[in-house]
């Protein structure tokens, strides 16, 4: 979607141009795009929207496509003019496609900005449903708390801010992870528009003999213009079921490696992802390797979340743990890898000995 002129005088018409395109394999039966138009633009005087295929509904916004070929695109142009005298930092159109069936949604919204200066800057952040996977057993419960931030544009936010609350009762001692975030709070430069980014917080242990509802609240804010504000505060009642008993949540299956995930940011990270598969695939194989499983999810919570707390904590940390995940994504070479690691830190070892000496 594109606007011209996206600085308009007063009484000058603007014109928003919306392309539909098929990126399938596929061709699409029964498309329609709805658009928006914020209550500052209204229809230009005596000129009518020009869709290059099927037709256009003012009263209700929608354009009717039809068929859409796999490759093929369409194109919607509305003439409008600013209807207010008090024109905010950005008004802003919004067109979002409808298909059942579209295997891909993150590109079915666009959006574009008439504004008042040249320097306004427009977003819209919201919250993407959160999700809470508690791990452990026993007294050693460690919930994992991930949510995603979208900003749907039009512009780049700036100097976004995202905030944790919990109502009572809650969660012991939550905190985000990652190089931008310090305790309940992450602060982050820039989030382009139209990208996603998701936000890990881990709590303390903590015992849970009965299942119990916490309530997590989420909020975003950012230096520029937020023309959609009442979605960018999320609160979700999230359920978590009584803590099992460590054998029984080895049998059920865990999920959380805590260390990992706090040195690296996120579960999904490739590195956390390759120690979670050797877990599954090779430790839990033996009585040796379930035995090694109980013993970490007894102690590392509380370490990992002192080591998500502190930067250089886990730099040290990704630093250790990296030569590992090399080793098992890679044997052959790993080892290798791993036996200079020691014979350097023997020899440096040696060294600091004679200089004692």
């Amino acid at each position: 979607m594109s606007v011209s002129p996206q600085v308009p005088t007063p009484g000058q018409t603007v014109e928003f141009t919306i392309t539909a395109r098929n990126d399938g394999t596929s061709d699409a039966f029964g498309v329609v795009v709805a658009n928006t138009l914020p209550a500052g633009l209204a229809a230009a005087p005596g000129l009518a929207p020009f869709p290059s295929t099927g037709w256009y509904e003012p009263a209700t916004g929608r354009w009717t496509i039809g068929t859409l070929a796999r490759g093929a695109s369409a194109e919607l142009v509305l003439p409008v003019v600013v209807a207010t005298t008090s024109q905010p930092p950005c008004l802003v159109a919004v067109a979002r496609s409808e298909l059942a069936g579209d295997i891909e949604d993150s590109n079915n919204r666009a959006a574009a900005a008439v504004k008042r200066t040249a320097d306004d800057r427009c977003v819209d952040l919201r919250f993407r449903a959160p999700a809470l996977r508690p791990s452990g057993c026993g007294g050693t419960l460690f919930a994992l708390y991930s949510v995603t931030l979208v900003n749907e544009g039009p512009d780049a936010a700036h100097d976004v801010l995202v905030d944790l609350s919990q109502a009572q009762p809650a969660l012991p001692n939550v905190v985000f992870f990652g190089d931008d975030c310090a305790g309940t709070r992450c602060s982050i430069p820039m989030v382009p528009a139209g990208t996603r980014r998701t936000f890990e917080a881990g709590s303390d242990a903590f015992e849970n003999p009965a299942g119990r509802t916490v309530t997590i609240t989420v909020a975003a804010s950012s230096s520029d213009y937020e023309y959609a504000s009442d979605d960018n505060q999320r609160t979700d009642p999230l359920w978590i079921d009584a803590s099992p008993k460590c054998n029984e949540g080895l049998a059920i299956g865990l999920s959380g490696c805590f260390i990992a995930t706090a040195a690296y940011g996120s579960p999904l990270e490739p590195h956390v992802q390759v120690l979670r598969d050797f877990r599954d695939r090779h430790l839990r194989r033996s009585a040796a390797g379930r035995a090694l499983i109980e013993l970490y999810y007894r102690y590392s919570p509380p370490v990992a979340v002192v080591i998500a707390r502190h930067a250089s904590l886990r730099l040290v940390t990704r630093a250790l743990l990296t030569p590992l995940v090399f080793a098992i994504e890679f044997p052959a070479q790993g080892a290798t890898v791993v036996a200079l690691i020691l014979l350097g830190g023997f020899l440096g070892g040696r060294r600091v000995l004679r200089s004692r000496a």
